[in-house]
């Protein structure tokens, strides 16, 4: 079934466009145009909704496994901390644990931003379609 034929209704409705007036082609066509449009929004909702979806459960992750890298380093700075002060001074060796721990952070933080930035949010699916269809409307309009 061609465009023609849809916006019309079909070869059943009626035998030729001609035979319709041109109030109820129009009628049919902004009806059916609406319909798309709807169907249209309705695409990119559910497309960003998914995409959304995805970049709050990746989030989620990295903040739940920067909870537990952040305990697990805590622990591992207080016993490199006391391993160094019985070498160094107490308050130098808090100091180097400190610094090496502060760069290994900004090292995994800069990661994850990275990873992140890389994230594809954009509805490009929906897009497309939207896309498509308003060049499948204007060719039939013509």
């Amino acid at each position: 079934m061609n465009f023609d034929e849809r916006i019309v209704g079909g070869p059943s409705d009626m035998s030729t466009a001609d035979e319709r007036s041109r109030a109820a082609i129009v009628s049919d066509l902004w009806n059916h145009t609406e319909t798309l449009v709807t169907q249209e929004l309705n695409l990119l909702r559910r497309d960003v909704e998914q995409r959304m979806t995805k970049a709050r459960n990746d989030l989620l992750e990295l903040s739940l496994a920067g909870a537990v890298a952040y305990i697990g380093v805590m622990a591992l700075s207080s016993a490199a901390v006391l391993l160094l002060a019985k070498r160094i001074e107490p308050w130098a060796a808090a100091l180097i644990v400190g610094l090496l721990v502060l760069a290994l952070g900004y090292g995994m933080l800069h990661h994850a931003m990275r990873k992140l930035a890389r994230e594809d949010l954009v509805p490009r699916t929906a897009i497309q379609s939207a896309e498509t269809t308003t060049h499948t409307i204007k060719e039939a309009l013509r």
